[in-house]
């Protein structure tokens, strides 16, 4: 079952991310977690929870929250048309639920909401080291558009 998660779901939500942060490591986005990054987990969901234009969708199975995907509404460039768009962001699902279906369902449910907030398209990112990820995102339809370029600034 999937739906929208509440602010009691916010300490599971809170776990997922964190779980999510540990399996991105060797993304440099990710790649040096916070030592507080735990503590810090709960308090952002919580205010994600509270921020306007956007939704968690939560799955679950039992009593558990096996997936999530929070979907928001952002825009693009003013200078294209349609600039109103959804992007996903913080999708996880717990690796032994993997291939069940469940992505397909919060996708499902971020459509329905889109639909709602009459967006007509959406974006994410993956990281280029997710193989698995990128191949479940393209078999859902999604195409890449661009990729993103990190530098570290060098010592003087």
């Amino acid at each position: 079952m999937v739906r929208p998660a509440t602010i009691d779901d916010a300490p599971q939500v809170a776990a997922l991310r964190v779980a999510l942060l540990r399996e991105e490591e060797r993304n440099p986005f990710f790649a040096d977690p916070h030592p507080d990054a735990d503590a810090r987990a709960l308090g952002l969901t919580r205010a994600d929870f509270a921020t306007p234009a956007s939704v968690f969708f939560v799955a679950v199975r039992g009593e558990s929250i096996v997936g999530m995907l929070r979907c928001r509404v952002v825009h693009r460039s003013p200078l294209v048309a349609d600039s109103r768009q959804a992007a996903l962001t913080t999708v996880y699902v717990v690796p032994d639920q993997r291939r069940t279906g469940v992505l397909r369902a919060l996708l499902a449910a971020a459509d329905d909401w889109c639909r709602q907030q009459q967006l007509h398209g959406m974006r994410l990112q993956c990281a280029m080291t997710n193989d698995a990820g990128r191949k479940a995102w393209q078999s859902l339809g999604f195409s890449e558009a661009e990729i993103v370029y990190i530098r570290s600034v060098p010592n003087a």
